[in-house]
């Protein structure tokens, strides 16, 4: 006869219990991982035939795609080449300009003084910068940095002292806008002598001006000469985005993809063999002043910074809880013929993206390079696309692929 402990059994019965539910969450979280890769690749193999059709629609010579999925670079793609002479292809290093995601670099540095009690976003900008003499029509009682980050200031696109790079071979198919070097002088002069376009707070007017202005700021504020120094300090090197820097010489590396004539596909020539002529533009130079646009990165790097901006923040981080929740909390809204189109935070544009919830984004163009981010916070998903050539198409296709990342992940 064999005696039955009914202790150990209890015992055994009550771990059992207590194991279940791990098992079946362990079960459950396989299966959901199984799903999403099972997604990635539907996904990927339909990038594989939209890029390819961009390539040759819209003449783009190289795509650099990455997809971020619960807090990891989950695929990274690259298409095409880098020099369409070489014929050397993109690969997971290749080098963008991103133009103007710069300026959510310039908000993320703001954010993070703000939140540390080193500046105030809502008091006139000259009590930061005494003895800088501003023109007449920019009243100074409503001038914040609040203002300049959300597009709010009134200052116009550019300052008035901007000056241009001419490119040739190009001049009589359009006006590039490669902007020279600019100096803190210059902008000195130009906070003088540029007037206001609108009245400050009045209405939504994306100004690179104005974040260029605030960037200037920001590095007075921290105790740096340069906003480069300052973003370096706070954010670039403590996030070790060591891919990611303001380009001073327009020698090209190794690194970065060649930029080739923008604005529009007809900037193009056709020769007489009826193949397509590719004009490589020389790469943006900026000198001390960058914040509106400036910055070079690449997938990896910017993949680590949007995974920042979208995990779980410890108070120690670069970017910590409350410094993310000053970037991303709506300031106003842009409506333009009677529409709602999205709503501005620090930098970034929060939009409804359906009935999937919030985004955030962000694009950067300059003459032969583009760029794009968006990403979801709640559904921890996003997609950054960097491309070189003639043609923005790398926002409507990360568009089309974070949706059908949403449609189809659970």
């Amino acid at each position: 006869m064999y005696k039955i402990n009914l202790n150990v059994m209890t015992r055994s019965i009550n771990k059992t219990r207590r194991l279940l539910p791990c098992a079946l969450l362990f079960c459950s979280c396989l299966l959901a991982a199984q799903e999403k890769k099972l997604v990635l690749n539907t996904v990927e193999n339909w990038l594989d035939t939209r890029v390819d059709e961009a390539i040759n629609t819209h003449h783009t010579p190289g795509f650099n795609i990455g997809i971020i999925v619960d807090g990891r670079l989950a695929l990274q793609k690259n298409y095409g080449v880098m020099n369409v002479e070489t014929g050397v292809k993109t690969n997971t290093q290749t080098r963008y300009q991103v133009a103007s995601i710069t300026k959510t670099f310039v908000a993320a540095l703001a954010a993070k003084l703000a939140t540390s009690n080193k500046v105030d976003l809502d008091v006139p900008i000259n009590q930061y910068i005494p003895g800088v003499k501003f023109h007449p029509s920019i009243i100074l009682s409503k001038m914040t940095l609040r203002k300049l980050l959300t597009h709010h200031s009134g200052l116009p696109s550019n300052p008035i002292n901007r000056v241009n790079i001419e490119v040739l071979q190009l001049a009589a198919l359009f006006d590039p806008t490669i902007a020279a070097p600019y100096s803190v002088e210059q902008l000195k002069q130009a906070i003088a002598t540029t007037p206001s376009k609108y009245t400050t707070g009045e209405r939504y007017y994306y100004s690179n001006y104005g974040m260029h202005l605030a960037a200037y700021i920001l590095a007075k504020v921290s105790g740096y000469d340069t906003f480069n120094e300052a973003l370096t300090a706070h954010i670039l090197s403590p996030l070790k985005l060591h891919n990611t820097f303001v380009r001073v010489s327009n020698t090209k590396d190794s690194d970065m993809a060649t930029p080739y004539v923008s604005q529009n596909d007809s900037s193009l020539i056709l020769t007489a063999d009826n193949q397509m002529q590719y004009i490589e533009l020389p790469a943006w130079t900026f000198g001390e002043v960058t914040g509106a646009l400036g910055l070079t990165s690449n997938i990896p790097d910017l993949s680590t910074y949007v995974m920042h901006l979208m995990e779980e923040a410890k108070d120690s981080a670069p970017i910590n809880k409350n410094a993310r929740e000053l970037l991303f909390r709506p300031n106003a809204e842009f409506i333009k013929d009677n529409a709602h189109l999205f709503e501005i935070g620090l930098g970034w544009r929060i939009r409804t993206f359906g009935r999937f919830g919030t985004i955030y984004t962000h694009g950067g163009h300059n003459d032969g390079h583009h760029a794009y981010i968006l990403f979801s916070r709640e559904k921890h998903l996003a997609v950054i696309m960097l491309t070189n050539g003639p043609h923005n198409i790398n926002k409507t296709i990360a568009t089309e692929t974070l949706l059908k990342l949403m449609q189809n992940i659970k």
